[in-house]
């Protein structure tokens, strides 16, 4: 399977408002809200390395945030990982990428509680909200970023008992669907919610001719990864960040 495929449509899935492209990477910045949004993809290599980094490290002083590097085994140039190190970047635990093949999915689970949306709602907004629990600001560019959606996208909505439960958001690239967002409400989990909105995203998916199913789970969620791999989703691979402090 293609990883740097994969890299390339989940980063284009949920934009950052702030982007700079640097002769194959992509700088991103979205004042703090998540590792992956204010991070460098490194999708290919061209020019001098050395001026490369010093122009990366110059884009987020002027934020006054930490250099920041997600890398995955497709990151370009092969050596920057090494690199990054010896210019006293520190290793930060990342995700997990699994994978699944919608071609192979048989299952037909009732997904009638779900309802989808071009583009989030005031009740999806409002279940996300209640288990992000981040700050007002972080909210205002979190929404942002789930407006601006390029690629066709999919707000998930499950209701149980008449009552909005839970959320996810799927998107869709180039035969790709990138799972995002998933969130359910305290008060309803182990219902089954999860799933449930999982198995709508990817029906949905099918009806896009998507043949293949992604999502980023964090490392340390032992508890989310058996939910997926209970579904069928495998580990393709692993992504990192190296972050240097503002000097």
């Amino acid at each position: 399977m293609d990883i740097s495929k994969i890299e390339h449509v989940a980063a284009n899935a949920l934009p950052s408002p702030v982007v700079k492209n640097l002769e194959g990477w992509r700088l991103r910045y979205a004042y703090g809200v998540t590792r992956r949004a204010n991070s460098v993809l490194a999708e290919s290599h061209a020019g001098n390395l050395e001026d490369k980094l010093q122009a990366v490290e110059h884009f987020y002083a002027s934020y006054n945030a930490p250099s920041r590097f997600q890398l995955c085994p497709a990151s370009q140039p092969a050596i920057l990982e090494s690199i990054l190190l010896e210019r006293n970047y520190q290793k930060v635990s990342g995700a997990k990428v699994q994978t699944i093949s919608l071609g192979s999915d048989k299952t037909q689970q009732d997904i009638s509680s779900v309802h989808l949306f071009p583009k989030p709602t005031e009740d999806w907004f409002k279940v996300y909200r209640a288990v992000e629990k981040a700050s007002l600001e972080k909210e205002k560019v979190r929404t942002w970023m789930l407006e601006n959606i390029g690629p066709k996208a999919a707000f998930a909505l499950l209701y149980i008992d008449n009552q909005p439960a839970a959320v996810g958001l799927g998107v869709f690239e180039d035969g790709y669907l990138g799972i995002f967002n998933m969130a359910t409400l305290e008060v309803f989990r182990g219902r089954g919610g999860a799933s449930t909105v999982l198995a709508a995203l990817t029906q949905w998916a099918k009806t896009q001719q998507a043949h293949t199913c992604y999502l980023q789970v964090v490392i340390e969620n032992l508890k989310a990864q058996s939910i997926y791999q209970k579904v069928g989703f495998r580990n393709l691979y692993e992504y990192s960040y190296f972050e240097k402090a503002v000097s």
